[in-house]
């Protein structure tokens, strides 16, 4: 991940200068209709303040072998800011070594879509 900032960050300059990171999340969503729900990782403009947690860049790694459509549990990206009846921007299928990194600014609120297996996001 840090080989990853590092040569995004020459590119992308919300990502220049980073200096550390969050620890790494690992979880598995049960079957049954199991997700989570639409949020925000980061959700201030400036860099400051009660909402800003400094978080620039998310990245997701899927770990579903043999996932299906039939599965569910699809990435819901949204524009940052929009009301709840915009509709996504994109749906992300949680393919097997699948690395969906985003930036809050461009996708800022995200939720998965019922589980019908479980996963490994």
């Amino acid at each position: 991940v840090d080989t990853l900032i590092a040569q995004l960050g020459s590119r992308v300059p919300q990502l220049a200068n980073i200096a550390h990171r969050s620890k790494a999340m690992v979880a598995c969503y049960p079957g049954g209709g199991a997700r989570y729900v639409r949020h925000c990782d980061n959700s201030c403009d400036t860099g400051r303040g009660d909402r800003c947690n400094g978080r620039r860049l998310t990245a997701i790694i899927y770990l579903n072998e043999g996932w299906s459509v039939l599965h569910g549990g699809e990435l819901r990206l949204y524009a940052p800011f929009a009301p709840k009846d915009k509709p996504p921007l994109c749906d992300v299928a949680p393919l097997c070594d699948r690395l969906v990194p985003f930036m809050r600014i461009t996708a800022c609120r995200t939720r998965c879509s019922p589980r019908i297996a479980n996963a490994w996001p």
